[in-house]
């Protein structure tokens, strides 16, 4: 059987509810199995406890109580572990990016693809700081490393390798809406019944494909977007003290549930 979708199999009208709900378990599965879907998991549920946190930081404001509730000492331990936990399970993920770079090398250079090998080339130096604060933070200390200026370039690299996404939609977003507009164009000029097996059915596919790819960049420009607001007020930039922190973390539940939903649809199943 061909590979599908997560969307196209739910969207199957011959699909029963039971068959529904074993493709979402299975869907499930493959993605843990992943350690970027593990990764996104646990970064949603990290959120959620962040927002929990400072909506109660809010309450006890504003009705003055002395101590933190046993719920919300519970939300924020289970927020420090589980970033302990993202950051295991990010070591090494620079060796990765390498492995991007001499993949993207093999291409031709063009703008594009050198924006994109700047964009690895920075992931790396992102990853391997992010390994050596996991590093610091078990305990294997050192007083060389200042780990606040760490953290500080780490979320500078964050938020250029984002802005270098961005860059790289402005490039793309022209010749894959012109792609698009000629494959339209081609099967309005025929006004052809499209069969199967023939040349119009294959342009009718490729039209369906250009247009999930541009609506997926779309997709991926909101949750750049809510990622550098929420950097900006990390790295308290001009502007970023109007950001409450309740706006900060449900950027965070958004990018995160948004990252997670692409990676789910995006992973196809046998």
């Amino acid at each position: 059987m061909k590979s599908r979708s997560f969307i196209n199999g739910v969207a199957t009208e011959t699909a029963k509810g039971s068959q529904i709900l074993f493709l979402v378990f299975r869907s499930v599965g493959n993605l843990l199995t992943m350690s970027r879907g593990r990764d996104k998991l646990l970064g949603l549920i990290q959120q959620i406890c962040d927002l929990y946190k400072q909506c109660m930081i809010e309450y006890i404001k504003a009705y003055r109580v002395n101590e933190w509730p046993i719920s919300m000492q519970k939300a924020q331990s289970l927020y420090s572990s589980i970033k302990n936990a993202r950051k295991f399970i990010r070591l090494l993920r620079w060796v990765e990016e390498m492995g991007q770079v001499g993949e993207k090398l093999t291409y031709d250079i063009s703008k594009v693809m050198c924006v994109k090998i700047i964009r690895h080339l920075i992931g790396i130096c992102y990853f391997f700081m992010d390994n050596i604060l996991w590093i610091y933070h078990i305990g294997i200390k050192a007083d060389w490393i200042d780990i606040h200026l760490l953290e500080r370039v780490k979320d500078i690299m964050s938020i250029i390798r984002y802005l270098l996404n961005v860059v790289v939609f402005l490039l793309t977003a022209h010749e894959k809406s012109s792609l698009e507009s000629k494959l339209r164009l081609s099967l309005y000029k025929s006004e052809a019944v499209i069969t199967p097996n023939e040349y119009h059915q294959n342009v009718l596919i490729k039209l369906i494909n250009a247009r999930s790819k541009r609506r997926f960049q779309v997709f991926e420009m909101i949750i750049i977007i809510l990622r550098v607001l929420m950097l900006a007020k990390s790295l308290k930039l001009p502007g970023s003290r109007y950001i409450s922190n309740i706006f900060y973390c449900t950027c965070g539940c958004i990018s995160s549930t948004f990252s997670l939903f692409k990676l789910l649809i995006t992973n196809k199943t046998q």
